[in-house]
C-alpha cells in the first residue's frame, strides 16, 4: 500500500460509510473518518471496517473540517473522497509517483444514462498537504500556499462516480452558506468562485428570479473566463424562461466582451431565442462551428454537443422539415442518452 492518507467527511452516513471505506481499503495506507455529529452509527460502522473516527464540532465550514483532518493524517500525502463518491481504479498509483508530483487529478463523473458517461471533468482528490489547504464555507477548493512554484500535477486513468444524495433541505443550507461564503472574500476573483456555485444552487432549487437578482446586484466582471461563462450561463436561462431577455441584450454583451470562452456564442443564442429566433440560430451555428475543448464537452456532453442541434430543430420546422430533419438526425447521432436519442429518432420519422 502506498503511503497516502484517505480522510473522509460524515455525517449520518450509516447506510454507505463502509461501501466508501472499502473502496479505499489497499490502495491507502489508512482510512481517516471526520464524524461532523452523527446520530446513528456511522462510527461504529466505519470502525468496523478499520477506519479511525475522530470528532468535529460542526461550525458552518466544510474548509474547516476538512483542513482539520490534516491534523489527524499521519502522511503527507491524502486522498478526500465525500460520502456520495464512488471510487473506480483502472491504474495504480506508484510510490515513485508521489516524488514527482504535487497533486493527481482524475475524472469525476456526475451524471451517466446506464453506461453512458454524461458529464465528467477533473478533479483532484490525491494531493500533498503541506502544499495545499482548503478554503470556502461550501462548495470548497483546494488552494496552494506558494503560488509562485510550478504545480506538478499528473491525471491518473481513475474514476470517481458522484452518487448525489442531496436533499432540499441541504440544498438550502448550502445555499445559505454560500451567501455567507460570498461577503467573506477578499477579491473579485474569490467572489466570483462563490457567485458561480451560488447561482448553481439556486438554479438546482429552480428559483430563476434569485439567479436574476443575485447576478445583477453581485457580478463582478473582471474575473476568470470559466466562472463567468458558467454565472452568465445559469443567468441568461433563467431570463430565457422568465421571459425576461428584452432589456439585457447589451448588458450581457458587456459582460462576455473580453472573454475568449467559447460558450459566448451560446449564451448569446439563449439570450435572443425567446426574441429574435433569426439572430439566435446565427449564434447556435456560430457555437457549433467553434473548436469545443474536450474538457468541456465532457462536463455537459447534452449541453454543448446536443442541445445547440435540437434548438436549430425546433427553429427550422415551420420554414423547412428536411432542415429540421437534419438538425434532429445530427443530435440522435450525437446524444449519449439512450431516451432522448428514440425519442429523436421518433420524431423524424413521423416527420
Amino acid at each position: 500500500m502506498l503511503p497516502i492518507s484517505c480522510f473522509i467527511l460524515a455525517r449520518n452516513e450509516g447506510q454507505g460509510i463502509q461501501n466508501i471505506i472499502n473502496s479505499v481499503i489497499g490502495v491507502v495506507d489508512e482510512v481517516i473518518v471526520i464524524d461532523t455529529g452523527s446520530t446513528d452509527e456511522t462510527k461504529a460502522l466505519a470502525h468496523q471496517v478499520g477506519a479511525l473516527v475522530f470528532d468535529f464540532e460542526w461550525c458552518d465550514d466544510f474548509s474547516a473540517a476538512r483542513n482539520f483532518a490534516y491534523t489527524k493524517t499521519k502522511h503527507n500525502f491524502v486522498m478526500f473522497l465525500d460520502c456520495d463518491l464512488e471510487l473506480r481504479i483502472k491504474t495504480p498509483l506508484s510510490a515513485s509517483d508521489l516524488s514527482l508530483y504535487d497533486t493527481f487529478s482524475v475524472d469525476l463523473i456526475n451524471q451517466w444514462d446506464g453506461d453512458k458517461k454524461l458529464s465528467s471533468w477533473p478533479e483532484n482528490i490525491v494531493y500533498d498537504k503541506t502544499k495545499y489547504h482548503w478554503q470556502g464555507l461550501v462548495s470548497e477548493f483546494l488552494e496552494r500556499y506558494n503560488t509562485k512554484d510550478v504545480e506538478r500535477v499528473k491525471k491518473l486513468d481513475w474514476e470517481v462516480w458522484h452518487h448525489s444524495k442531496e436533499t432540499k433541505r441541504k440544498s438550502n443550507y448550502y445555499l445559505s452558506l454560500l451567501e455567507k461564503d460570498y461577503t467573506l472574500q477578499d477579491t473579485g476573483v474569490a467572489q466570483a468562485r462563490v457567485l458561480m456555485y451560488w447561482v448553481q444552487q439556486l438554479s438546482d432549487l429552480g428559483k430563476l428570479w434569485d439567479i436574476i437578482s443575485t447576478v445583477d446586484q453581485n457580478f463582478v466582471k473582471n474575473c476568470a473566463a470559466d466562472n463567468k461563462a458558467n454565472i452568465l450561463e445559469y443567468y441568461v436561462v433563467a431570463l430565457m424562461k422568465e421571459n425576461k431577455c428584452i432589456g439585457h441584450f447589451e448588458k450581457v454583451k458587456d459582460y462576455l466582451s473580453d472573454t475568449k470562452d467559447v460558450r459566448k456564442d451560446l449564451i448569446m443564442a439563449d439570450l435572443y431565442m425567446g426574441v429574435e429566433q433569426s439572430i439566435a440560430a446565427q449564434y447556435y451555428l456560430a457555437f457549433l462551428n467553434c473548436d469545443v475543448p474536450s474538457a468541456l464537452a465532457e462536463r455537459n456532453w447534452e449541453r454543448y454537443m446536443v442541445y445547440p442541434y435540437i434548438m436549430l430543430g425546433n427553429m427550422s420546422m415551420p420554414q423547412d422539415k428536411e432542415v429540421a430533419k437534419n438538425f434532429f438526425r445530427l443530435a440522435a447521432e450525437k446524444t449519449r442518452m439512450k431516451q432522448k436519442r428514440d425519442q429523436l429518432n421518433n420524431l423524424i420519422k413521423n416527420f
